[in-house]
């Protein structure tokens, strides 16, 4: 009986000392910072941070959390440590895991550092690192597919040269490849490619406008090709019909249903960059449509007006990339 009160006891303490684990991630609410991270990935395995705004978060599956991966030379929104208010900024270094070197558009050149949960899309999604990865193809930007890290080792043979497969390994087990690797490779973390990401692109309308179509239309009466909408720092276009195996998105306007597409432009005219080590790049905000009277074509790096670039990322040194 002394026995069996003694292992009693002894299942009583370590209990105390290493309480069950709940079911799941479930972890309560988590600040957005480092230390929430680690808590959460302390829960169990496949265990991510997903963020309720952005100085709070949830542990839950990492297939299921609202992250996407960011990479050097995306536009982001970054906390600034000194008032944790949100500036643009770029990524400059971001093969850290904890954190990521940005430069501030504003020039400020102070508090580079910034953790990755501080770092935020242009569209809102919350920044992880490349060694975070991912573990579904929504966690992948666009023009992006989520492959296993396994499954690229067994596509390129089994014991492939490490290149090929990075970043793996990764905390997720996956990481973000060119979405035109994956048919080739058929090395989705899923098992298959992501539909919506593999149509083929529309082609855009070579004259259009959208004006006084919904609130905040380009007022434009005639727009050319690719547009650049300074508002959301996207590019985009009219397209025709919006029937059939493309990438189109629709809108509901006050006379039509308008489709569209994200897009490049067909030449780097509407692009400018700057060739001193800052290799700052820009877009050329247009007018009615048109590119500035004052801008040459195909000159990347004449001197423009601060007030009709904005900032889109870095280039190379030697501005061969454009600002593409």
């Amino acid at each position: 009986a002394k026995r069996s009160e003694a292992a009693i006891r002894q299942a009583q303490i370590e209990k105390a000392f290493f309480p069950p684990k709940p079911p799941g991630c479930d972890a309560g609410l988590l600040s957005m910072t480092m230390e929430g991270r680690d808590s959460c990935r302390a829960v169990q395995d496949n265990c991510c941070l997903s963020p309720i705004n952005t100085s709070h978060a949830h542990c839950a599956d990492c297939g299921t959390v609202n992250t996407t991966v960011c990479h050097k030379g995306q536009l982001v929104s970054a906390m600034f440590p000194p008032n944790r208010q949100f500036y643009d900024a770029i990524i400059t270094d971001g093969t850290r895991d904890d954190s990521a070197i940005v430069l501030w558009t504003s020039g400020e050149t102070r508090f580079r550092d910034v953790q990755w949960q501080g770092l935020f899309t242009q569209t809102g999604l919350s920044c992880t690192s490349e060694h975070d990865g991912c573990s579904s193809h929504e966690q992948c930007n666009d023009d992006e597919y989520c492959f296993g890290c396994d499954a690229c080792r067994i596509a390129h043979g089994g014991n492939p040269p490490a290149e090929l497969c990075a970043p793996c390994s990764t905390y997720r087990q996956g990481a973000c490849g060119k979405i035109s690797n994956c048919q080739g490779l058929q090395d989705g973390i899923d098992g298959s490619c992501p539909a919506w990401k593999m149509q083929k692109s529309c082609v855009c309308k070579q004259k259009w406008s959208v004006r006084g179509e919904y609130p905040l239309a380009p007022a434009l009466a005639e727009i050319l090709g690719c547009f650049f909408d300074v508002r959301t720092r996207l590019r985009w276009c009219e397209i025709e019909g919006g029937e059939g195996a493309c990438d189109s998105q629709v809108r509901l306007g006050e006379t039509r249903r308008i489709y569209w597409q994200t897009c490049l432009p067909d030449s780097c005219d509407q692009c400018n960059c700057d060739c001193t080590p800052k290799c700052m790049a820009y877009d050329i905000i247009p007018e009615e449509g048109r590119l500035p009277p004052d801008v040459r074509p195909g000159n990347l790096t004449q001197k423009l007006k601060p007030s009709i670039i904005s900032v889109s990322g870095v280039v190379q040194p030697t501005c061969a990339e454009g600002s593409r």
